[in-house]
């Protein structure tokens, strides 16, 4: 039995020995192995880096140098989501270029292009048969591709050291002057670099003021091939500060100015106009005290009662002043944040130069003293203006506006969701319809070739004036859009930083915009504009004998379907804001 139990634990001890020396050789191998990658990619690392010229502090991985040693010419694998969209938008494009070749280019043409002229979008409608039967055969061919995945050329660290490349603000990745290499440089040391060389007296010059206007105006000389020009007004330019102040004057003799230039020259027009009002903007304003004192000071803050500006000197003494203590003042910074029509609005009558007083509710305008006695005699509801616009910007009427406009963006936003759906679906229906005509057109003969030319002429003429409705009631519906969010910065910038007064104003042009807005969706509601438009073909069933009694496949439907969605709004298009 001892015998026995001996060999029984040799034997177990043997095979645990065994079943040990393969779990050791197996981690030694797997060590091994990966000692082995480590060293093929550090080697490989190394070897990329020769190709790397790094001048900068910031450290970058292994994978980005993998990456940025591929050279800057290197493509990575695209993405398949947007494969077969981009391939498709390439042959529309190839499609447009030979209609326009078939309907244009004889080889006649032999004109000098304008340095500035901006690149044609035009769509032709139909070509020759033989073109048109091409593009229709290949279109369908290029719907039914299946794209098949690929592997990607990058691996998952490397696609991730390219997007962190791509999104470094502070590093500038250019190719090498004179070898194939990729140079690093930190930004501002790129910067300064270029500064240096702008700043060499040797090979650059300083010019006092700008020439883009000669140079432009040269160009349009020079683009012109019926006669040339001289534009009189460029001597008058403005090259130096621009002394604007905020007034009426100034915008009046900018505008006439400018439309002297447009009257000489409508290209030269643009970048005059740009010109000036980049000086505009850029010229600061002073405090209005120091002013007259004629020394400039730029402003801290703005006193809307005084309508002007003071800086820290003047403040204090506004501050302690008797007469306006109790002037409410906020910073330049903020002022400026109102829009322009708010801006120009004073408490000094434009008309005999006195503050506004009262108001007067029956003709809806402030008034002062000599305003009640010329013009208001006869009016009996005439209260003071402190009454009037106390709390305005928390009245119910404001707070309604703000709502309304609210509303009135959320339903554009509705719509044009809703129009561009459908032009969506109208593309959609009509690459189905293609393929059901070529369907047909694949069972019946050769007799079929014009018809079917004919009935995909009016399917895209159809279409095409269907999409043009659409994109016609887009454009209006695409501004509406830009100008209510305007008015709602406006507005939140009014409740927030103009007086109380201004707010009263301003209430009752966003009243009569908001009014307007609701009214234009209440007409678009009303008309025809929101039905919903589909394609569909009816096809003949007599087409077993269609070469003696039919000449069309069948015929392009308009379904218009009725918008579902329902316009709401808490405000009606009649109600007017009443100043009680």
């Amino acid at each position: 039995m001892s015998n026995r139990k001996n060999r029984s634990f040799k034997a177990r001890d043997k095979k645990r020995k065994i079943a040990k020396n393969k779990e050791k050789r197996k981690i030694y191998n797997i060590n091994r192995q990966h000692k082995r990658r480590q060293y093929k990619h550090t080697e490989k690392v190394l070897r990329a880096a020769k190709y790397v010229d790094i001048f900068t502090k910031e450290k970058l991985c292994n994978a980005e140098i993998l990456v940025l040693a591929k050279g800057l010419k290197f493509i990575p694998s695209p993405n398949l989501r947007n494969a077969k969209k981009t391939l498709i938008n390439d042959f529309n494009e190839l499609a447009r270029k030979m209609r326009c070749k078939y309907h244009f280019d004889n080889g006649s043409h032999q004109y000098n292009r304008h340095p500035f002229l901006s690149k044609s979008g035009y769509k032709p409608n139909w070509a020759n048969n033989a073109i048109e039967n091409y593009l229709f055969s290949t279109r369908i061919e290029l719907e039914k591709i299946q794209i098949k995945s690929f592997k990607d050329n990058l691996p998952k660290n490397e696609r991730k050291a390219l997007q962190s490349l791509r999104s470094n603000d502070h590093i500038i990745i250019k190719k090498a002057d004179k070898n194939s290499s990729t140079v690093v440089l930190d930004k501002e040391l790129y910067i300064k670099m270029a500064n240096d060389q702008l700043n060499d007296n040797v090979h650059y010059e300083k010019i006092n003021e700008s020439h883009t206007t000669e140079i432009f105006h040269y160009y349009c000389d020079s683009g012109k091939s019926v006669s040339k020009h001289s534009c009189k007004t460029l001597a008058c330019i403005p090259s130096g500060p621009l002394d604007l102040k905020r007034n009426s004057n100034s915008n009046k003799a900018v505008s006439d100015f400018t439309s002297d230039i447009s009257s000489e020259c409508s290209i030269c027009f643009c970048f005059v106009r740009t010109d000036i009002e980049n000086k505009m903007a850029t010229s600061s304003p002073v405090c209005g005290i120091c002013d007259l004192r004629h020394i400039s000071k730029p402003p801290v803050v703005w006193c809307p009662e005084c309508d002007e500006g003071l800086c820290e000197d003047c403040k204090e003494h506004h501050t302690l002043s008797k007469s306006s203590r109790n002037h409410s003042v906020i910073a330049v910074s903020d002022y400026q944040k109102l829009p322009s029509d708010i801006l120009k609005i004073t408490l000094i009558c434009s008309e005999h130069n006195e503050h506004y007083q009262m108001y007067c509710k029956k003709h809806e305008s402030p008034c002062c003293r000599r305003c009640i006695s010329e013009n208001h005699n006869s009016c009996k509801e005439i209260c003071p203006l402190e009454d009037v616009i106390h709390n305005v910007k928390t009245s119910s009427a404001f707070q309604e506006i703000v709502q309304t406009l609210k509303e009135v963006a959320e339903n554009h936003e509705r719509i044009m969701q809703n129009r561009k759906e459908n032009l969506k679906s109208l593309k959609d229906l009509k690459c189905k319809i293609q393929i059901e005509i070529l369907q047909v057109r694949l069972d019946i003969n050769s007799h079929l070739d014009k018809i079917q030319g004919n009935l995909i002429k009016k399917l895209n003429e159809t279409e095409e004036r269907e999409c043009k409705k659409i994109r016609n009631l887009l454009k209006p519906l695409e501004k509406k859009e830009q100008e209510i969010k305007k008015f709602q910065s406006d507005i939140a910038n009014i409740k927030q930083y103009a007086s109380d007064f201004q707010s009263f104003l301003a209430m009752k042009h966003f009243d009569r915009i908001a009014t307007e807005s609701i009214k234009f969706i209440q007409e678009l509601l009303s008309s025809d504009n929101l039905k919903e438009t589909c394609l569909s073909l009816n096809l003949d069933t007599r087409l077993e004998n269609f070469s003696s009694n039919f000449q069309t496949f069948g015929d392009i439907c308009v379904d218009c379907k009725a918008y579902c969605n329902r316009y709401c709004a808490k405000k009606e298009c009649a109600s007017t804001t009443r100043v009680s």
